[in-house]
């Protein structure tokens, strides 16, 4: 028998692809904390995946990926995703977006900062 450990978040099909290759995974159902608490993990590893990405097509299926998990913790949160594009589009008003593609290095104190 092969014997490995994940101790990851996995997607809800995935168990279908283990059974289906006849592996009976041991796995727990999250909810509430535990789930926010590894949705965020998840969220990080998926933005790992968009950072190393090679090709506009790898951008694309991590970007996707990175969605789904932002969709997975927005229900967690009971945040409803109109809410989510309100505070985006505040934010863009006050701040600007990422459209400018620049940064920057400043000087405070001493010490440098990048922006």
């Amino acid at each position: 028998m092969i014997k490995f450990r994940c101790n990851k978040l996995g997607r809800d099909k995935g168990l279908e692809g283990f059974k289906a290759e006849g592996i009976m995974p041991k796995y727990r159902i999250l909810a509430g904390k535990a789930l926010c608490h590894e949705l965020k993990h998840k969220l990080i590893e998926e933005s790992e995946e968009v950072k190393d990405a090679q090709n506009l097509q790898e951008v694309i299926v991590e970007l996707a990926d990175v969605l789904e998990v932002i969709d997975g913790l927005c229900k967690a949160y009971g945040i409803d995703h109109e809410e989510l594009s309100l505070v985006k589009r505040e934010k863009y008003q006050e701040r600007g977006g990422f459209e400018l593609w620049r940064t920057g290095q400043v000087s405070e104190g001493g010490q440098k900062r990048f922006w």
